[in-house]
């Protein structure tokens, strides 16, 4: 089942949206601020790197999945090495957590959903970090005790 996601941008003034995100956190402190305008942004970016921008409202929608890889890209294309850090901090460390922002987000109407649209389909992808470039590579290369340390 696919997710379908809209930013509400031509519906909600810059104000209102940060007025809405702090409401959101107060009722659900387990992201930060910067997550929601971060999602948001990497709706927009999802939606733009599918090419989707000039579709009708309904072709505009994103899976779960397609959105969780976009915040992926999104977050290397903003911070850099830095993206996983960044993420960690605001609370976005799997799909799950993803997908409870964006639900969040359309429970207060910042997003909109299709009557297709199931918070699980974010469950998919248990780990954000494994999509983030050289997360694999890193992890895999282990630094034995008996190798010097490396000194930059």
């Amino acid at each position: 089942m696919d997710i379908g996601i809209d930013t509400g941008e031509s519906r909600m003034p810059d104000e209102n949206f940060i007025e809405i995100v702090d409401k959101i956190i107060q009722d659900d402190v387990r992201y930060r601020a910067g997550a929601y305008e971060f999602v948001n942004g990497a709706v927009s970016f999802t939606i733009r790197k599918l090419q989707r921008e000039a579709k009708s409202k309904r072709e505009r929608h994103v899976s779960g999945e397609e959105l969780i890889h976009g915040v992926a890209e999104f977050a290397v294309q903003e911070f850099g090495l830095l993206a996983w850090n960044v993420l960690e901090d605001w609370g976005l460390v799997s799909g799950a957590a993803v997908g409870d922002v964006v639900f969040n987000m359309i429970r207060n109407g910042l997003l909109t959903a299709s009557e297709n649209d199931s918070r699980e389909d974010f469950n998919r992808i248990p780990d954000l970090k494994r999509l983030l470039p050289g997360s694999s590579r890193s992890a895999g290369k282990k630094r034995r005790r008996d190798d010097p340390p490396v000194i930059a």
